[in-house]
């Protein structure tokens, strides 16, 4: 059984972009439980924000490393 090459970009493009929604709602969800969380407020945690800010902005630049990864066309070159 023989897959054709578009429905295996369509699944890795599938894949990838449910991958970016998981990354992204899981880092929102820790930073608002940091912020609103009073107890939460603490040096150990601080780090922890700082990681899941940095992982969410890693996160957003993404899309564009799927486009060029999925379809080999680099719109900015």
């Amino acid at each position: 059984m023989k897959i054709s090459l578009r429905i295996m970009r369509k699944m890795k493009t599938q894949m990838l972009v449910m991958m970016l929604l998981f990354s992204v709602l899981g880092n929102l969800i820790t930073l608002m439980a940091i912020t609103f969380g009073e107890r939460m407020q603490n040096k150990a945690n601080c780090f922890i924000f700082s990681l899941a800010m940095s992982d969410l902005l890693s996160a957003m630049v993404s899309p564009v490393g799927i486009y060029i990864r999925t379809f080999g066309f680099n719109p900015y070159q």
